[in-house]
């Protein structure tokens, strides 16, 4: 099973969405005036997932996404609604702002969009959106803030925030000053470290403008070498809380059969443990592992058991009772 599939079916039914960003923008469809709307929202894992997440990032370089994007065309007015893309899941909102300026563009140089930072359902429709025009070197600029982030670390080690005008880019414990992205001049500024100046340059080809700036090619290692301790510490953090999950589980369970919801609370635990630990959940305790390998072991079984099975084992139970009788 692989992250997204753990995602969907796992993790998805367990998290919370915050609203980011609303986008609309006035469009033609058959003569008649209609809106699209695309609706941005940050995910809010749980602990445990979190924690999963960044494990799978240290790992594996992607954790799970932490944005989704659902664009849908409305009739003002009515209660008519149409959705062209299901929703879509990306790692940052500079990924989910590329895909919305690429839909809202079409085969076109510029559009009009008005953006809210205040979702319009939770302000009576009264929300104030900013008019703002999108090209198609935003996009272009969009792509390289992506280029650069890459370049900065893993996005779950990063704090990722902005708009089609301005991207922030942090180090998630704040330990340095952000880079900020201006996609409407297609610029980045790059704090320095030391005594020296901020370094100011074109955003395209990021990789080469930071090369030729000695302050902006000192900030940059900086930033990847918290991110490696970042993500020596996350292995550890899931770990240790993989085993304690395991072991409050165990406990929890007591003399209780393993079946019923207690049987489903464990297929889930397993499958995320899988997802980040492997098969064989290598890299906790003997005890953690023997403790969550019997419960999979039980998982097996009850996956192997077919209801035809199950259906003849009860037949000759009756029967046995039945002569008995």
């Amino acid at each position: 099973m692989d992250h997204l599939e753990i995602y969907r079916s796992i993790i998805e039914p367990s998290l919370e969405r915050v609203p980011v960003l609303e986008i609309v923008q006035p469009i033609e469809l058959d003569g008649r005036e209609m809106e699209a709307i695309y609706l941005l929202e940050r995910t809010v894992l749980t602990s445990f997932d979190r924690q999963l997440s960044d494990h799978l990032s240290a790992v594996e370089g992607r954790g799970f996404p932490l944005i989704s994007m659902t664009i849908r065309v409305r009739e003002p007015g009515t209660e008519q609604t149409w959705t062209p893309e299901d929703r879509r899941f990306f790692p940052t909102i500079v990924h989910a702002l590329k895909r919305a300026g690429e839909f809202a563009l079409g085969d076109r140089e510029s559009c009009m969009i008005r953006v809210y930072s205040r979702i319009r359902a939770a302000t009576g429709e009264r929300g104030v959106g900013v008019f703002q025009e999108i090209t198609r070197s935003q996009v272009s600029a969009l792509k390289s803030a992506i280029h650069l982030i890459d370049i900065l670390g893993e996005s779950d080690f990063l704090i990722v925030t902005g708009s089609f005008s301005t991207i922030v880019v942090q180090l998630a414990d704040r330990s340095l000053a952000p880079v900020i992205l201006d996609i409407e001049r297609g610029t980045m500024t790059i704090p320095s470290t030391g005594t020296g100046s901020a370094f100011v340059g074109p955003l395209f080809d990021p990789a080469s403008q930071i090369a030729r700036d000695r302050d902006a090619t000192v900030y940059v290692t900086q930033v990847n070498h918290k991110v490696t301790i970042a993500k020596e510490e996350a292995i550890g953090n899931f770990r240790d809380a993989a085993e304690e999950r395991i072991f409050g589980f165990d406990k929890a369970l007591g003399s209780h059969q393993l079946s019923g919801y207690r049987l489903d609370a464990a297929e889930t635990l397993v499958k995320r443990l899988r997802c980040g630990l492997g098969e064989n959940l290598l890299g906790l305790s003997e005890h953690a592992q023997i403790t969550a390998l019997s419960w999979a072991g039980k998982l097996n079984r009850t996956e192997r058991a077919k209801p035809e099975d199950v259906i003849e084992k009860h037949a000759s139970r009756n029967v046995r009772l039945i002569s008995n009788d």
